[in-house]
């Protein structure tokens, strides 16, 4: 049987690490005059160094997936020894030990995929532990402390800066949601009043402020719930339709809002598509309140009733690490039933 090689991403990370581990081991540990103490450090790098190296080797298995999370578990021990041995300023560890809980936050993401509040954990409260219980360091010991500290965050930006640029799916992830963020804190007043007069939630049975909107009372049979999602221009609810569970999407938008989507010709496309491989639409509802009399603007809005889909998203599932012929067989399954469902709607499309 072949042995499945990690993805690139991964590679980037672990040949970072190799690169890292094998600085740090160099470099030494200036803020202790105990040969014990920096023979303990160069350990801690070097058993870094060996659990990437064979991880590298070993390719994607589930023995290669427990050595590496050893290895970033050593790499947490390092850090312990570090602080309770240090001998530099507050200003500096604090320096170093963000740099050092960011590489072990995206170090986790990549290389071992779970668990990365525990392993955050698990280093911050041995390193402030440590810190606090520390030795006092000779005044000589300070002064070769300082140019240490600046080769070693060196040395761990390269590290971190390596990981945020892997390519890693879930680094790009995090990116995005970091963008939003960026983009909600940047956003006018204009902007903002705009999009939360398209996304506000609708208290169940009541009429939403805004103009030419339907309520859960306009449709027959339909009870919102929740809100379980949300988009750029619409919210997906949990909902109760004819007796059964359902989720409806609401799409809203005012004027010329939308440019290149056209939601009225999704909602009937959705009510077109009848396969096992794909949600299934039950009807839908759509509001132009741009003929009522008493709107001051015109506002547009969709909903779409759908099928309740609660087995989770396949984002999720395939980001769970499978290592045996087991996992590969569902891996196909999968594949096979995104390619039916594909093939229909090229059908449908051409139809």
């Amino acid at each position: 049987m072949s042995v499945r090689e990690h993805g690139s991403s991964e590679k980037v990370v672990m040949y970072f690490g190799l690169f890292a581990s094998s600085s740090c081991c160099a470099l030494g540990y200036p803020c202790s005059d105990e040969t014990l103490v920096l023979l303990a450090f160069r350990a801690t790098c070097a058993g870094y160094f060996i659990c990437n190296l064979v991880g590298l080797l070993l390719g994607a298995c589930e023995t290669s997936h427990h050595i590496l999370r050893a290895g970033l578990l050593i790499n947490s021990l390092s850090s312990w020894l570090v602080s309770a041995y240090w001998c530099v300023g507050f200003g500096e560890w604090c320096i170093l030990m963000l740099c050092e809980h960011a590489f072990v936050a995206f170090g986790t993401m990549v290389l071992v995929h779970s668990n990365v509040h525990l392993h955050l954990m698990f280093t911050a409260a041995g390193s402030l532990v440590c810190y606090l219980a520390r030795r006092q360091a000779a005044a000589q010991s300070y002064e070769l402390g300082k140019f240490w500290v600046a080769g070693t965050v060196t040395v761990v930006l390269i590290l971190v800066g390596g990981i945020l640029y892997s390519g890693h799916s879930s680094i790009a992830f995090l990116q995005r949601k970091l963008a939003l963020v960026s983009s909600l804190v940047t956003v006018s007043e204009k902007e903002l009043v705009s999009v939360d007069s398209t996304l506000h939630t609708p208290p169940n049975g009541m009429r939403r402020s805004s103009p030419g909107t339907p309520t859960s009372t306009d449709v027959d049979g339909l009870e919102l719930e929740e809100c379980i999602g949300a988009g750029s221009f619409g919210k997906v609810y949990s909902a109760t339709y004819l007796g059964k569970r359902a989720a409806v999407k609401i799409m809203s938008w005012e004027g010329e809002q939308l440019k290149r989507i056209d939601p009225l010709r999704e909602a009937k496309l959705c009510l077109r598509m009848v396969h096992p491989n794909l949600v299934q639409a039950f009807d839908f509802i759509h509001r132009d309140s741009s003929s009522e009399v008493l709107a001051k603007r015109s506002w547009n809005e969709i909903w779409i009733i759908q099928e309740w889909c609660d087995r989770g998203t396949l984002c999720k599932y395939c980001n769970t690490p499978r290592f045996d012929e087991t996992g590969l067989r569902q891996v196909k399954s999968i594949m096979l039933d995104v390619a039916k469902a594909c093939e229909y709607l090229t059908l449908l499309t051409t139809a």
